[in-house]
């Protein structure tokens, strides 16, 4: 991308207001299997969406690894057209943070409520962000996940992320992280 956003909405989300940006799942928890009319919506992060969003951060990642209500909101003043979250029946129920970091996409973090995992919610908002950044020019994605976090690897895996480098001490607590990317 390099700085230029000739042709391309620098901020997809941004028109999200009057936008239906919702999807039918195969499953969202196993009790509303048959419940067809419940979509799940994907949208732009609000403020108010912090508490249930930090609730899902606390049950995704160790007290070490979680982000707190600062950070949440250092990103959001960072980058509020790259915070979007999934909802269902006004139920934050998983979100993604990815945005723009020196011409490559760069994934943050992303996480989904505990009644949600498993259920391919995950893999539809990395493929949003995904498709959406590919539409705005940007040719690779990367991240970083730590080196013991084999589920996490897995699912970067088979989204097609491939480990390019190993960083040492990576995290606070010393541990080590791989830099994963994929082409998009």
């Amino acid at each position: 991308m390099n700085g230029k956003t000739g042709g391309f909405n620098r901020f997809p989300w941004s028109n999200m207001k009057n936008k239906d940006y919702s999807f039918m799942p195969e499953a969202i928890t196993r009790s509303d299997i048959s419940d067809v009319s419940s979509a799940i919506k994907l949208r732009k992060f609000k403020i108010s969406d912090l508490d249930q969003i930090l609730k899902i951060e606390k049950s995704s990642f160790s007290v070490s690894y979680a982000y707190s209500k600062e950070r949440f909101k250092s990103l959001y003043k960072a980058h509020s057209n790259d915070f979007i979250v999934a909802e269902k029946k006004s139920k934050v129920i998983g979100y993604i943070i990815a945005y723009n970091k020196r011409g490559f996409l760069d994934f943050d973090s992303i996480a989904v409520g505990k009644n949600y995992r498993g259920m391919g919610l995950g893999s539809r908002l990395m493929n949003f962000v995904l498709e959406s950044f590919k539409n705005r020019g940007f040719k690779k994605a990367s991240l970083e996940v730590n080196t013991a976090n084999k589920r996490a690897m897995f699912f970067y895996k088979k989204i097609g992320f491939q480990i390019k480098k190993t960083l040492k001490r990576f995290y606070k607590d010393g541990t080590s992280a791989y830099r994963m990317e994929k082409f998009i």
